[in-house]
């Protein structure tokens, strides 16, 4: 009750790549990581789970990756998701949480192999000076990379759905006495 997700999307471009989900949220100054979802097979079978998922978080507006273009848009919509390009590359998003996860104000989930893709990226710095980070030669940070963009979004508060728990309207929690004779919701 009264918790308010976001989520992030990788989505998966073939091969061993992982069509990625992660899910986060703000508790005080820290931000939670309440999950993270890998899948190969069929886009089309993960969008609907994936969504089923959303739609339990009350998650309606979701931000991905620009990697598949509008694919991943209209097959969510499908399932009344709005997807969103993510405003940030891979390697800003990285830098983005880089602090947090200094500082322990990101808790990461309990994912064996979502931390070992973390601890795998590689810093660099360009000839124009700017730092990246991305994983090595045949590395793959899927779900490093949902995490990274769920946990952004939780941090500036990106497309959050309304709280869990929170009811606009007269509630059905009144006492008794003070509801209408003869209607449920006192309305």
């Amino acid at each position: 009750s009264g918790i308010t997700y976001v989520g992030f999307v990788d989505v998966a471009g073939g091969g061993q790549d992982e069509f990625t989900l992660s899910i986060a949220f703000n508790e005080g100054d820290r931000v939670i990581t309440a999950g993270v979802w890998a899948e190969r097979g069929n886009p089309a079978e993960i969008t609907a789970k994936y969504a089923e998922i959303l739609k339990r978080y009350r998650i309606k507006t979701i931000v991905g990756d620009r990697f598949a273009a509008d694919w991943p848009v209209q097959e969510f919509a499908k399932h009344r998701i709005t997807m969103k390009p993510s405003d940030l590359t891979r390697s800003a998003l990285y830098l983005e949480i880089l602090p947090m996860l200094h500082t322990g104000t990101v808790e990461l989930p309990p994912d064996e192999k979502a931390l070992l893709q973390f601890t795998l990226l590689e810093r660099r710095t360009g000839r124009n000076g700017k730092d990246s980070i991305d994983h090595g030669p045949q590395g793959h940070d899927d779900r490093a990379n949902a995490i990274a963009g769920a946990v952004w979004m939780a941090k500036e508060r990106k497309y959050q759905a309304a709280p869990t728990g929170v009811f606009v309207g007269w509630s059905i929690d009144l006492p008794r006495a003070k509801r209408k004779p003869g209607h449920p919701y006192g309305h």
